[in-house]
């Protein structure tokens, strides 16, 4: 029997009970199987096939058609995106958020149009 799968809690908050449940369960099975673990079922062959050497971004999400492929699909795309995510950084200041007296004049200029 595999060991529980560990996913960071920036990419769990993403999944629902069940993808959870299968993520932890199967996870680890499901790196094997994209590495070097022999299939022994068509589900599995195809698994592997849609995962073993691709990069997430080359492998369209209608392509997994079992709630394997596609809970796996999810995890590795939310794994790709997560250094980017974790880099996002805001400051009021920013060009995007607007301050009190911006907002106000943006909103006033709507009714006086």
């Amino acid at each position: 029997m595999y060991e529980k799968f560990k996913i960071e809690r920036e990419i769990s908050i993403i999944f629902n009970d069940t993808e959870l449940n299968d993520l932890e369960n199967w996870g680890n099975f499901y790196l094997d199987l994209e590495k070097d673990l022999i299939p022994k079922t068509k589900e599995q062959k195809h698994f592997q096939d849609l995962f073993r050497n691709k990069d997430v971004d080359d492998i369209a999400e209608r392509d997994c058609t079992s709630s394997h492929e596609k809970v796996w699909w999810k995890y590795r795309k939310r794994c790709k995106m997560l250094p980017s995510l974790k880099n996002l950084k805001y400051k009021l200041d920013d060009d995007t958020f607007y301050d009190r007296e911006m907002y106000h004049h943006v909103a006033m200029r709507g009714y006086n149009s």
